[in-house]
């Protein structure tokens, strides 16, 4: 979410300005060139195409980024579960081998933990 907008409703104000700054451009294309209406439709037609495929792509890029979030959020979450056996191993040791819990947490990598 951008601020209080989800995705959508930003996907729906960014169309919304971006048809607008094309409408401006088309209008300012046709003072500086003088087109024609078939012209300036053709224009805003190339222009409307490129958007749509600009905004299909950030859409895509959107789905993918949100995918590798669900994975790397999956992946910490693996990560901490054994984080938390080997501890649980560590403890353990140490209730049978007492003076062992540092090097056994060192060892495993976590003592800062």
């Amino acid at each position: 979410m951008i601020g209080s907008f989800s995705n959508t409703s930003f996907t729906v104000v960014t169309r919304v300005a971006l048809a607008a700054g094309l409408l401006t451009m088309a209008v300012n294309a046709t003072a500086q060139q003088s087109m024609t209406v078939d012209e300036l439709e053709a224009y805003i037609a190339e222009k409307k195409a490129k958007l749509t495929e600009a905004l299909d792509q950030r859409d895509a890029t959107l789905e993918k980024q949100a995918e590798l979030d669900k994975k790397r959020a999956e992946q910490e979450a693996r990560q901490q579960k054994l984080e938390e056996e080997l501890r649980t191993l560590c403890e353990d040791r140490e209730a049978t081998e007492p003076g062992t819990l540092d090097a056994c947490l060192e060892e495993m990598d976590l003592a800062s933990n």
